[in-house]
């Protein structure tokens, strides 16, 4: 039986939230108000996300995702947004635009895949 916290979230969505929370303490937050206040945007940041599966994360494994649940995602950009807005809605326009690859023809989808 799947447990859950006073909020609903499985212990599996703590888990992902706590582990976000923890990487946006450490690589997020220092720079942020600078970033804010230049209005630059640390590429590499982003890739620090994917290097922790967060850009895969609704993504089904066969297209190298770990098929996580929706919620889980939300609240990994939640915990973004709360120090970097612009990295957390970037990862989620980012996513969202990808996820359409992965609801095409079956001709479409195996040249997607064949990648």
């Amino acid at each position: 039986m799947m447990t859950t916290d006073v909020n609903g979230y499985t212990e599996s969505q703590l888990q992902i939230q706590a582990m976000v929370r923890e990487f946006v303490r450490k690589e997020i937050a220092p720079g942020a108000e600078e970033r804010d206040r230049t209005s630059a945007f640390d590429y590499g940041l982003l890739w620090r996300l994917g290097e922790l599966g967060l850009q895969g994360m609704v993504f089904p494994e066969e297209f190298g995702g770990t098929n996580t649940d929706s919620l889980s995602f939300c609240l990994a950009i939640e915990e973004i947004s709360r120090v970097d807005m612009s990295l957390g809605l970037t990862l989620w326009v980012g996513v969202q635009g990808a996820q359409s690859m992965t609801r095409g023809s079956d001709e479409q989808l195996d040249a997607w895949r064949d990648r």
